[in-house]
């Protein structure tokens, strides 16, 4: 996938130097997945608290452009926390049903799926052409 942006630590991204601490300082609000484009976007929005970092973008949002994989398993994402990103990495591409752990930035290549592990079980998998992050309003 090409990409305009870095997964540190399997918990934030870094985007033109800026760290987002996706699993601290935001939560997940949204999955759109519009067939006709052939798109998935990703939404999250800054979290509400004393140790939220106020120089991190307000809204930010993944653009997957090109889907060639997408794999959902929702284990009862009802759960306190089910908004919280436990962890973001990649997966090898011959790893198609696996949906646990993840491997960092160093560890992958353009031809991994990126996953998503959410505190409340659900877990995202998705690879194509393109992802971009955004700031959004």
């Amino acid at each position: 996938m090409k990409k305009n942006f870095l997964i540190e630590d399997n918990y934030a991204f870094i985007l033109e130097g800026v760290h987002i601490d996706l699993h601290n300082n935001f939560d997940f609000i949204s999955l759109i997945y519009s067939i006709e484009k052939n798109l998935i976007t990703l939404n999250w929005k800054k979290a509400v608290g004393d140790w939220v970092k106020h120089d991190e973008f307000k809204n930010i949002r993944l653009i997957f452009k090109e889907i060639l994989s997408f794999n959902l398993l929702d284990n009862n994402s009802a759960n306190q926390n089910s908004d919280t990103v436990s962890s973001v990495g990649y997966l090898h591409p011959d790893d198609i049903e696996f949906m646990g752990g993840c491997l960092d930035e160093q560890e992958s290549d353009e031809t991994y799926h990126m996953i998503f592990i959410f505190e409340g079980g659900m877990k995202l998998k998705i690879f194509a052409e393109e992802v971009f992050l955004e700031e959004y309003v």
